[in-house]
């Protein structure tokens, strides 16, 4: 979760992404082998290996902000297509996506549309056989209208092709105490609360907020009608990890009217667990103090600047639970994704 604009319609207008990139997890390898498993299982002609057949042909990355979720499908597409709703972010990922495309002697096409979510379709005029093969909407969900979004994006893909909508929520730290992992969120509960400096900010912290805990994880209170999709699943990495969210909902950022959750029973439910399955490999990773530190300021606006006395108030509590629970200095975090995946009819 980033922050926050109440005027340039993204959660993500205002962000420093060098610092994002560094402190925040990468997308592990596991991750795209998932999405592709289900995606070639649900494929015209069962291809088991990307190729040139239109359930290769574009990629959708909705709320993509400079194009980091992008880049782990980039060379399986002919195309991939950007679509976020600030034009600083576009400006970025025209750099960073055709950098990577350079660097990697790619022939991927790149495509851009300024546009929120639930615009899109109305911006690009996309008809049944030439929509998106792949349409993602990686760690943004919570910013965009839940109904919406999976309109948008049953209308923006073709038929048989595959919507994946997935997010990570905050680490814990299995190997210390849980008063660790349970300060740490309180630590970044208190960052989103300097994010908040207006009202229209705090309508849209109270919105994403209400649809992070409207269930028991993050992708919940996202309804995915079956006369629309077909073999949707849910899927939850590290379910270990709800505390976090847990400690998030008792004590929240800002104050929520609750959602329902949308999950049904006849929806396909599976769970991966680290170091067990294959599935949930690179959902962990050795961090340290300054490690912790630097993902909380990726939650902040770039041009904020704390006092000596802000800085305590912020980052105190965490910086002494730290020190008494993890004396070598580093221990492991583990996140957790939460994930829906779905083909269109």
């Amino acid at each position: 979760m980033s922050n926050a604009s109440s005027t340039s319609g993204t959660a993500y207008a205002n962000l420093d992404w060098t610092q994002y990139i560094r402190y925040r997890p990468s997308y592990p390898p596991s991750l795209r082998k998932l999405i592709y498993r289900y995606h070639t299982r649900n494929a015209p002609g069962k291809s088991t290996n990307p190729d040139a057949s239109t359930h290769w042909d574009s990629l959708l990355d909705v709320g993509g902000g400079i194009g980091i979720s992008s880049v782990p499908f980039i060379r399986d597409f002919r195309t991939v297509h950007l679509l976020d709703p600030s034009p600083l972010n576009h400006e970025k990922a025209r750099v960073f996506l055709a950098e990577h495309v350079s660097v990697n002697n790619l022939q991927t096409k790149l495509e851009f549309t300024i546009a929120k979510a639930e615009e899109y379709p109305n911006k690009r005029s996309v008809a049944a056989d030439s929509g998106a093969s792949l349409a993602i909407c990686a760690s943004t969900a919570h910013f965009i209208d839940p109904d919406m979004l999976i309109k948008s994006m049953y209308k923006s893909i073709r038929p048989g092709g595959t919507v994946a909508i997935y997010s990570y929520w905050l680490p814990v730290f299995p190997d210390l105490d849980p008063a660790l992992s349970v300060e740490y969120t309180k630590t970044v509960t208190r960052a989103m609360r300097l994010c908040i400096r207006d009202e229209a900010t705090r309508n849209v912290f109270s919105d994403a907020v209400a649809r992070l805990c409207g269930g028991t994880t993050v992708m919940d209170a996202i309804a995915v009608p079956g006369d629309l999709f077909e073999g949707i699943q849910r899927i939850q990495i590290n379910t270990q990890t709800a505390l976090s969210l847990d400690t998030f909902r008792e004590d929240p950022a800002v104050p929520f009217t609750p959602l329902d959750s949308q999950v049904r029973e006849q929806e396909d439910k599976c769970t991966y667990v680290s170091a067990t399955d294959a599935e949930a490999e690179g959902w962990t990773m050795s961090v340290d103090l300054d490690f912790l530190h630097g993902m909380i300021r990726t939650i902040l606006p770039a041009d904020i600047q704390l006092s000596k006395e802000q800085h305590e108030e912020l980052y105190g509590n965490l910086d002494r639970t730290f020190a008494a629970e993890c004396l070598s200095g580093s221990t492991l975090a583990m996140w957790g994704l939460d994930m829906i995946l779905a083909t269109r009819r």
